[in-house]
C-alpha cells in the first residue's frame, strides 16, 4: 500500500491508450474527513486529439463520509444534451480499508461493487468515451482543484476491459489488504513503487 499525506503527495501516470470499455478496482483507508473532496483517482481526456473532454473522478462528497464516482464533460458542470454527467454515491468507513470497483461497458452500462460487498447495475446511459487517449492519471490529487488525499491506497488498478461482477468481487476478496503499514518516510516515493500494479488487465 502507499501511503498520501493529504498535503502535497500525489501520484502522476503518464498518459495511456483506453479502449471502449474501463474497469477500476482499488482499496482505501481515509484517514479522516479533514480534507474536504478528497481526490482518489482522476482522469482527463486529451481534448486536443478529440475535443471532447469527459472526465472521471472518484472523489469525497464534501466533508462527509460519502464517496462520489462522476463522469462530465469539463467545460460543464451541469447537463446537457451533449454532455450528461452520470454520479454514482456510496459511504465510507474512515480510518478502515474500503473496497470500490466499476465497470463501464461499450454501450455506457455501469457495474459497481461497493465498500459494503453489494453490487449495482446502472443501465445503458452513454458511451463516455471510444478509443480515446487520456491525459495523464492522477492519483491523490485532482488537478483542477487544491484538495489531496490523505491515507492510504493499495491495489489499484485500470483494466482496459470491463470486468463482470463476479470478477470484481473475486478481486475484492483476493485483494483485502488488511491493517495499513507504517507510513513510509516517502510517500511519493512509495506510491511510484506502487504504480507498478496499475497495468492494464
Amino acid at each position: 500500500s502507499a501511503y498520501f499525506d493529504g498535503v502535497s503527495s500525489y501520484l502522476q501516470l503518464p498518459a495511456r491508450y483506453l479502449p471502449n470499455e474501463l474497469t477500476i478496482t482499488l482499496w482505501f483507508h481515509p484517514d479522516s474527513t479533514a480534507n474536504d473532496w478528497q481526490p482518489l483517482i482522476s482522469l482527463y481526456q486529451n481534448y486536443a486529439q478529440t475535443g471532447v473532454p469527459y472526465r472521471i473522478v472518484l472523489t469525497q462528497n464534501g466533508g462527509t463520509s460519502n464517496y462520489i464516482f462522476n463522469t462530465q464533460n469539463a467545460n460543464s458542470q451541469t447537463t446537457s444534451s451533449s454532455g450528461n454527467p452520470r454520479t454514482t454515491v456510496f459511504s465510507i468507513v474512515f480510518s478502515s480499508w474500503n473496497f470500490f470497483a466499476i465497470s463501464i461497458d461499450a454501450s455506457g452500462n455501469w457495474r459497481c461493487v461497493f465498500p459494503d460487498g453489494t453490487s449495482q447495475l446502472l443501465p445503458a446511459h452513454r458511451a463516455i468515451y471510444d478509443d480515446i487517449f487520456y491525459e495523464d492519471i492522477f492519483v491523490g490529487t485532482n488537478p483542477t482543484s487544491s484538495g489531496f488525499y490523505q491515507g492510504y491506497i493499495s491495489n489499484l488498478k485500470i483494466h482496459d476491459r470491463a470486468l463482470t461482477f463476479g470478477e470484481m468481487q473475486e478481486i475484492r476478496r483476493a485483494t483485502n489488504p488488511g491493517s495499513p503499514q507504517p507510513c513510509l518516510a516517502s510517500p511519493v516515493a512509495s506510491a511510484e513503487r506502487f504504480s507498478q500494479s496499475l497495468a492494464g488487465a
